[in-house]
């Protein structure tokens, strides 16, 4: 399970730093979270509970993800049914 991070560290800088095509996606590939699911769990760093963001507060979760390895952070909005598939799988198939 990644860790859980402080949601002031969700900006809006962060926000417009990258999406779905800089982890190789473009946004048809997010109907099926089998495409997905393995590029968010090699790249995601921390997530928050969405309706604590500073910026652009909703139900769910935000997923703050690192794909340069030090590089220039971004994150993106996902449903609760999703972080739970993506992360409760993971942690419950080790």
């Amino acid at each position: 399970m990644i860790p859980k991070l402080d949601s002031t560290q969700f900006t809006y800088n962060r926000y417009n730093a990258g999406g779905w095509h800089d982890l190789g996606y473009n946004f048809a590939d997010r109907c099926d979270i089998n495409i997905y699911r393995d590029n968010v769990l090699k790249y995601a760093i921390g997530y928050c509970d969405a309706e604590s963001l500073p910026i652009r507060p909703r139900e769910g979760k935000a997923i703050m993800f690192d794909i340069q390895d030090g590089g220039e952070l971004f994150w993106l909005h996902f449903e609760q049914w999703e972080f739970e598939r993506i992360f409760e799988d993971k942690k419950t198939s080790n």
